[in-house]
């Protein structure tokens, strides 16, 4: 299997974001992006066919990577701040993470 580079990780996040769900390759480390199936255009087999047909002909190979929930989100900030050595930084992240407001509110 082989592991996504740094860069790869970051392009995902962003391709992500733009509202893309990312199908990775562990055989190949080839990167497909396909607009998320749920804010599709109508023409997706158009624009997307050829990506659509390499993931099927190899979909054990091909593992798809979606936007975490907000759920999701919520639980990764909360880890990654309990397990930040800075002591003040972790418990000012912990504190506007118990409040009641949108996570958009909390992006550095």
């Amino acid at each position: 299997m082989t592991a996504p580079t740094l860069s790869q990780i970051k392009e995902i996040a962003e391709q992500l974001d733009y509202g893309f769900c990312c199908y990775y390759n562990i055989k190949t480390g080839e990167l497909v992006y396909i607009p998320d199936f749920e804010e599709t255009v109508d023409d997706l087999e158009e624009f997307y066919g050829k990506d659509l047909a390499k993931i099927k002909k190899d979909k054990r190979n091909f593992i798809l990577i979606n936007k975490p929930s907000s759920r999701e989100s919520f639980e990764i900030m909360d880890e990654f701040a309990q397990q930040l050595s800075n002591k003040n930084l972790s418990n000012q992240l912990l504190n506007a993470l118990a409040k009641n407001v949108p996570l958009h509110i909390l992006k550095l």
